[in-house]
């Protein structure tokens, strides 16, 4: 009869026991830990990338990229320059525009890790000159700071605002819609009211 469980076999229990062969190991070798690392997502187009950011979202942001994909597909038309586009993106969102981060046109320039899906961006074409504004949706190529931003090409051309890729290495403004819809109104005007 074998000793209670837990309890280690007499000299007479031990003899009973049959003979087993010690295992042999063979040396294997160490299997490398698992690292999970995020998917990347293959995109067939411009439309499903704003689609997944737009998913992604806080709700202001959310917002934004969902009337500027309406505004694109829809082809609507805003006369004017690239600001006044993002402008009626933004209005037509609804919601109180904060600012993320203000510099001079020069620099110093904002730092990448700033920016976020739905954010308007102030860019400053550093080698040709000249300004743009654009809604930022999703990095191409975060190491070399380009972007897929959807924006309109200016210049009160009869153009829809369309996709298009952009270095953000001068980044001078960043603009965020808050999450909530609630416009705030206009501050009064202040009207001078003469005595007759």
């Amino acid at each position: 009869m074998l000793a209670a469980c837990g309890a280690a076999p007499t000299m007479s229990e031990r003899a009973a026991l049959p003979e087993r062969a010690s295992p042999t190991y063979a040396a294997q070798p160490q299997a490398a830990p698992v690292v999970q690392r995020p998917v990347r997502l293959a995109y067939v187009s411009d439309d499903q990338r704003i689609a997944d950011a737009i998913v992604h979202a806080s709700p202001g942001a959310r917002r934004v990229l969902e009337m500027a994909r309406t505004m694109i597909n829809d082809v609507t038309i805003v006369r004017g320059s690239c600001w006044d586009w993002v402008h009626e993106v933004y209005t037509r969102a609804r919601g109180d525009t904060e600012r993320v981060f203000g510099s001079r046109l020069t620099g110093p320039f904002g730092d990448t890790a700033l920016i976020e899906p739905g954010d308007w961006i102030y860019l400053n074409h550093v080698e040709g000159g000249g300004t743009h504004s654009a809604i930022f949706v999703a990095w191409a190529d975060e190491p070399s700071r380009v972007a897929l931003m959807v924006s309109y090409a200016g210049g009160r051309s009869n153009t829809p605002g369309r996709f298009g890729q952009y270095d953000l290495s001068a980044v001078y403004r960043i603009m965020r819609l808050s999450d909530s819809e609630v416009t705030p109104p206009p501050p009064r005007r202040q009207h001078r009211h003469h005595s007759q």
